[in-house]
């Protein structure tokens, strides 16, 4: 029996589209799926080809019984430049291709409306991955009425979407398995973290100028708290799972066991890896056009920094690094230092907030509705 073949739709800027396409797209290949995953984000067309092969090397070649898996998952990455027309095509060529699922990210209609000449008579099953977004974006483009009615099965991962009542709700997906991730050990000397000191991570993640913000802010914040550890994750390029002391820092969940604190953004692989992982997080509310970044973090309890506050810190202002540095040290004190985030004792299926990683929930309920 041939194995099931599923097309992601990932099309959208930033990692956040991409990663959780391919988290799912991983727990799929344990399954024997064989997954291509489309998408256009200026991330990946950031890395060279070569860094880009090293996907292949966080695709799951076991079963976890040492069985070799023949299922793969491919990427096939469009130009981020094109018009929806032009993406319309390149849709069309892939969607005239036999699919068992189409799974689709974030945008039921498509990133530019290029879905909406299949979705009404496409074969494969239909999936929508509906993470929150504003209702104004639902409101527009009529996706209540309209547009969710055309999909099989709509999955909500790990947050509440305006149509969660449609959906069926998951843990959150992320990239890696609670039991894949380095040990703190590991991660503290991935981070060049040799002494007992504590560990603050800043995350360079976002659009535009914002990872370079976030670098400056670094600068300022290792100044200010010379007893801390403060240290950048920049995710420019692709680091390999199988070395964590490797310089680049993507995919960031598997080094942040040794973190205490993190101060990043406030979208959705950010937010949930730091609460997976019950790390206190400092994050930027930016504003987005569909995105609520600021309603992500108040509902997993993060403290909010507003986007005032933000570009007064990234410029320097004194009063505003103080403050900073004040909130940091506060929320230090009220945790305790991180010990091991994931030993023998724990549930090596579970997080620390003791969640499942959601993608295995979302595949489950893929198959079964293919099964239907």
């Amino acid at each position: 029996m041939p194995a099931p073949r599923w097309l992601f739709y990932a099309l959208g800027g930033g990692l956040g589209h991409f990663q959780r396409s391919f988290s799912l797209a991983r727990a799929a290949v344990r399954r024997g799926v064989e997954c291509v995953i489309v998408a256009n984000s200026d991330w990946l067309h950031q890395q060279a080809p070569a860094n880009r092969q090293q996907l292949a090397m966080l695709t799951p070649r076991t079963a976890g019984t040492g069985k070799q898996l023949h299922a793969s998952c491919e990427l096939r990455l469009l130009p981020p430049q094109l018009t929806p027309a032009e993406s319309g095509r390149a849709m069309n060529a892939l969607l005239s291709q036999p699919w068992d699922a189409v799974i689709v990210d974030t945008f039921p209609r498509g990133l530019g409306g290029e879905l909406a000449p299949w979705l009404p008579t496409g074969d494969a099953l239909k999936v929508w991955t509906h993470r929150d977004i504003s209702p104004e974006y639902l409101d527009v483009y009529e996706i209540r009425t309209h547009w969710a009615p055309h999909y099989d099965l709509i999955l909500s991962p790990g947050e509440h979407g305006e149509l969660a009542g449609l959906a069926v709700t998951t843990a959150a997906w992320l990239v890696l398995d609670p039991a894949e991730l380095a040990s703190p050990a590991t991660a503290r000397a991935g981070w060049g973290c040799d002494g007992e000191r504590r560990l603050v991570l800043v995350v360079a993640a976002g659009r535009g100028e914002e990872p370079r913000q976030f670098a400056e802010v670094a600068k300022q914040l290792a100044r200010a708290m010379p007893e801390l550890e403060v240290r950048l994750a920049s995710l420019a390029s692709l680091a390999s799972l199988a070395d964590a002391s490797e310089s680049s820092s993507w995919p960031l969940l598997g080094r942040l066991s040794a973190v205490d604190l993190i101060f990043g953004g406030g979208g959705y692989n950010t937010t949930h890896e730091a609460a997976a992982l019950q790390i206190p997080h400092l994050g930027v509310a930016f504003p987005r056009q569909y995105d609520r970044q600021e309603r992500r973090l108040r509902q997993l309890g993060c403290s909010v920094i507003a986007p005032a506050l933000w570009e007064s810190l990234w410029r320097g202002n004194a009063e505003a690094v103080r403050r900073i540095v004040t909130e940091i040290r506060q929320q230090l004190a009220a945790s305790s230092a991180r010990e091991l985030r994931l030993d023998a004792s724990r549930d090596p299926a579970r997080y620390l907030n003791g969640q499942p990683n959601g993608v295995h929930a979302a595949v489950e309920a893929i198959l079964a509705a293919e099964r239907r």
